[in-house]
């Protein structure tokens, strides 16, 4: 219909625009020796865990390339899933803590633009930035395996350990992610599922980094997927309710909008996800704007000093506007957060 044809002219359009903007950066990462066959025998799914001790112990940048029936064994065939996201399952690595695998699920292609998206695939691999979690492998069929080391996620910091998540990681958490946002808009790439699984952080604070970077300019080119549903990028509860009601397109606006949930999440200690709560993430929002009433903060932790709250609180409001256009940037919210110091 010419509704659906007019979409898929201007994914066209996008598509070629977005490879116009940024040149995949090939020689950034570097395959193993040779790609592991699907019909992966013992011994076979053995060496692959030996690559993958040997990059995650020696911390190296190399990438591995595994065939899908590498990656099913070494994930217990994806049976220890996290959560869902906008992206595909989140999964757990038998043996090997310190990664978790992203499972991205996309439509086939015609012929002619089957090269664009390797070529998209191949630029995601080569994302590098201290906030972005580091790829170690990676399959054909584009499923990625992420280094976490010992962090956790938002979501097991405020689902379980809110007393030991002080205000000092939380606003530290916050600059973090901010950067990695900067980073990805800046390059013309937004990241598409800012949420409380999405990003992990230490123990101590140091390092926080994001899953999933690179993946929404990936997902650009389903055109089967956005053909048949108009809400695409972000997951539930994070999305900006104007992309949802399908009035404006996702964009990095739209990240804003999902870094103002994690904001409110991380002052108030409630998930947005949460089922056990009175209070949702969410509604801190209309409290805040639309009714005037006071924020209430985590309990759990101590008081945070009401100059820092101030500014968490505005720059909340500011990135869940309304109004799209009236949002700031992520280089403007990171220069403001950057001036925040929490002892």
């Amino acid at each position: 219909n010419p509704f659906s044809e007019a979409r898929t002219r201007i994914l066209d359009m996008l598509l070629k625009h977005r490879i116009a903007v940024i040149t995949p950066r090939v020689s950034d990462y570097r395959e193993s020796g040779s790609t592991l066959a699907d019909d992966d025998t013992t011994s076979e799914t053995s060496g692959t865990r030996q690559q993958l001790y040997r990059v995650i112990s020696l911390q190296s940048d190399e990438v591995l390339k595994l065939s899908g029936g590498a990656l099913r064994h070494v994930t217990a065939d994806f049976s220890s899933l996290i959560g869902y996201g906008a992206f595909g399952g989140l999964y757990h690595v038998a043996n090997f803590p310190e990664l978790v695998v992203r499972r991205v699920i996309l439509n086939p292609l015609p012929d002619g633009l089957r090269e664009a998206r390797e070529n998209i695939w191949k630029e995601v691999i080569g994302l590098r930035h201290p906030h972005l979690a580091p790829i170690v492998a990676f399959t054909p069929d584009y499923s990625v395996a992420y280094r976490i080391g010992k962090c956790r996620s938002l979501f097991d910091w405020l689902s379980s350990d809110r007393k030991r998540f002080t205000w000092k990681l939380r606003v530290d958490t916050l600059k973090s992610v901010i950067r990695a946002l900067k980073y990805l808009h800046s390059n013309s790439i937004f990241h598409g599922d800012v949420q409380a699984r999405t990003v992990y952080v230490s123990e101590d604070g140091v390092v926080v980094q994001m899953v999933d970077a690179g993946l929404s300019r990936l997902l650009a080119t389903d055109r089967t997927r956005f053909e048949r549903n108009d809400v695409v990028y972000g997951s539930r509860g994070y999305r900006c309710p104007r992309y949802e009601r399908g009035s404006c397109r996702y964009d990095s606006c739209s990240d804003m909008f999902s870094f103002g949930i994690v904001v409110a999440e991380l002052l108030t200690g409630k998930l947005q996800s949460s089922k056990h709560s009175g209070t949702l993430a969410w509604d801190v929002y209309y409290d805040l704007i639309l009714t005037k009433q006071p924020l209430e903060l985590d309990s759990a932790v101590s008081s945070l000093p009401r100059p820092v709250l101030d500014v968490l609180g505005k720059t909340m409001a500011a990135c869940m506007n309304p109004r799209v256009q009236q949002r700031p940037s992520s280089a403007d919210v990171a220069r403001i957060l950057n001036q925040l110091d929490v002892a």
